[in-house]
């Protein structure tokens, strides 16, 4: 049975996705306050060059505080990419599900991280923690286990169940 499937998922604004944009708006006022009030005295022109690169500044990093991820399942290989201001792509992790050492249904009052103390690295890669399909993998990684949260399809996870029997938990 052959299944490729892609996801892609937009995370959900947090209360640290709220402050960092609170702070790049502060931040660029801050500079574009500090411009007319001291720097148009002596160069108007200056002022609004140094406001506009402070806006063009403040454009790009709320830009990028945009956070997608894009899951790539083909016939047990799990891939997860992360997109940041829906232009630049990044490899976080790939793993085979058969390689696995745990797959289960993900609660965030019951996090198998802070229970399993010997999980070194942790991937939240989810729309938010509270999501309802969510499910998370145990694996090594390079002599490194490693736990990644992720949403996944009923027809994903039913192929999951399929190749990975002895670790899959409903």
């Amino acid at each position: 049975m052959e299944l490729y499937t892609e996801k892609l998922i937009k995370k959900k604004m947090d209360n640290k996705d709220l402050a960092i944009k609170s702070l790049i708006i502060a931040l660029c006022g801050i500079v574009v306050y500090f411009c007319f009030s001291f720097i148009a005295i002596y160069s108007l022109a200056l002022a609004f060059f140094i406001s506009s690169l402070s806006a063009y500044g403040a454009w790009y990093f709320f830009k990028y505080t945009n956070v997608e991820y894009e899951y790539s399942y083909c016939n047990g290989e799990f891939d997860i990419d992360v997109i940041y201001g829906q232009k630049n792509r990044k490899d976080i992790i790939t793993f085979d599900v058969s390689a696995c050492e745990k797959i289960a249904a993900f609660n965030a009052a019951s996090d198998p991280s802070a229970t399993n103390g010997s999980i070194r690295r942790k991937h939240y890669i989810v729309s938010s923690k509270e999501t309802k399909n969510a499910y998370y993998a145990v694996f090594n990684n390079n002599g490194t286990k490693t736990m990644v949260v992720f949403e996944a399809d009923e027809d994903v996870v039913k192929d999951m169940a399929f190749r990975a029997r002895s670790v899959f938990v409903k």
